[in-house]
């Protein structure tokens, strides 16, 4: 059988009417949305479907509203795989999205990732409160070039998306005065980043530390195949170390561009990324014009559609 991997964007891609259609048309999928908003205890659906954005983004509804998502565009995209002699062999996210990677890889139920989604964005939300910060996106530097700036500033490297695409995490101050130096030096674009706060930073320790007392209470599984975590960006299958390193992402940066060219050394090229938007297929141009990236969205699965509705 030919072999795939899965990839899940992160937070920030989530958009007002995010799961409508397999909602209202595609019954064998129906169940995962139902049963989160029993779980949760409040009405995530609308909230999806109707926002308003600022209430959609808000950490505790955006990051289960898009495990929810991922995970049944998934669900689907397995079916269809597996009956065009196409296997499943690898799974990883950007930040967010490596929880729902562990969930179909067996790692835990859907349900247990789920409660994971919603305490990660519930943490995480209560830290941009108290700590107070951004990030800044700089495109056309090196690594080394992009250190010297935090060095001077204070800003941290939270995500390294493309070979010239960084992310810097700190305070406002520390992210103020990096982006009047970034102005100043060879970078080809400065972009302060829409975002609630600071992520993959030290201004999440103790989130991290809250998050490491949750994760002591689970019970995690080797996956059914391999996942490629953030933080090392290469395959863990052993379940302490995967708990290890979901409560370090928080706190660490992304390595997403070290993460695809990991898959590529292993031989895959073809991606399905499961989720809002076509986010990773432009970064995986970047990384390597050879990775093809197959967006997996709702439109794809209309021929469902008569399965109607109850």
């Amino acid at each position: 059988m030919t072999k795939a991997a899965f990839i899940f964007p992160g937070q920030g891609t989530q958009v007002p009417g995010m799961g409508q259609i397999l909602y209202e048309n595609v019954r064998s999928v129906r169940k995962y949305f139902d049963e989160a908003g029993e779980m949760l205890g409040h009405d995530l659906i609308p909230i999806m479907r109707e926002g308003p954005e600022e209430l959609l983004n808000e950490g505790q509804h955006c990051q289960p509203a898009l495990y929810i998502h991922q995970f049944a565009l998934a669900m689907l995209q397995k079916e269809r795989l597996a009956a065009s002699h196409t296997e499943l062999r690898l799974a990883f996210g950007l930040s967010l999205g490596e929880l729902t990677a562990l969930a179909v890889a067996g790692v835990y139920d859907f349900a247990t990732g789920l409660q994971l989604a919603h305490r990660r964005g519930i943490l995480m939300q209560e830290a941009s409160e108290q700590h107070p910060g951004g990030m800044l996106a700089l495109l056309g530097a090196s690594p080394d070039e992009v250190r010297q700036v935090c060095e001077q500033t204070g800003a941290e490297m939270a995500n390294f998306n493309t070979p010239s695409q960084i992310v810097l995490a700190g305070t406002v101050e520390s992210l103020r005065e990096a982006e009047k130096l970034a102005r100043s030096l060879s970078f080809s674009r400065v972009i302060p980043l829409k975002v609630a706060g600071a992520s993959h930073c030290s201004l999440l320790g103790e989130a991290r530390r809250k998050f490491h007392d949750y994760l002591g209470g689970l019970r995690f599984k080797e996956p059914e195949f391999p996942v490629i975590q953030n933080v090392e960006a290469t395959e863990t299958t052993n379940p302490e170390k995967i708990k290890k390193n979901l409560e370090a992402q928080l706190t660490s940066p992304v390595l997403w561009c070290q993460s695809m060219q990991r898959a590529a050394a292993l031989g895959f090229m073809d991606f399905y990324e499961c989720g809002v938007g076509k986010t990773l297929r432009g970064m995986a141009r970047q990384i390597d014009p050879q990775l093809q990236v197959f967006p997996v969205s709702e439109a794809d699965f209309i021929p469902k559609m008569s399965e109607s509705p109850r």
